[in-house]
């Protein structure tokens, strides 16, 4: 089976499409996750730091006073694996999942 460069990059817009595509037709509009926190990827450098074994998750870099996170108690720095008993491989990953939680009808 060859794999293609642009795999990750559809199976994660697919994440997304359907969902916004279901919304629009339902709701005939787009809310959008919101966690109130700037993120970015574990890159090899800083999983050395935080004694990481792979550059798995996501590094908090910003968090907004009175946003949902910061009532949950995340901080600059947190590393974030998981979420709720999802695992969580970098940054994109978790705003796709954030904007999917919203898009879907609970």
């Amino acid at each position: 089976m060859a794999v293609h460069p642009h795999d990750d990059v559809s199976r994660a817009q697919s994440g997304i499409v359907r969902p916004t595509a279901d919304a629009l037709i339902r709701d005939g509009k787009v809310n959008h996750g919101y966690m109130g926190i700037g993120i970015t990827d574990v890159t090899p450098e800083n999983a050395k730091f935080f004694e990481s074994k792979d550059n798995r998750g996501a590094i908090v870099t910003q968090v907004e006073p009175n946003s949902p996170s910061a009532k949950a108690g995340l901080k600059v720095g947190d590393l974030i694996t998981g979420i709720d008993g999802h695992e969580v491989s970098d940054a994109g990953q978790l705003q796709v999942w954030s904007d999917k939680r919203v898009l879907e009808p609970q």
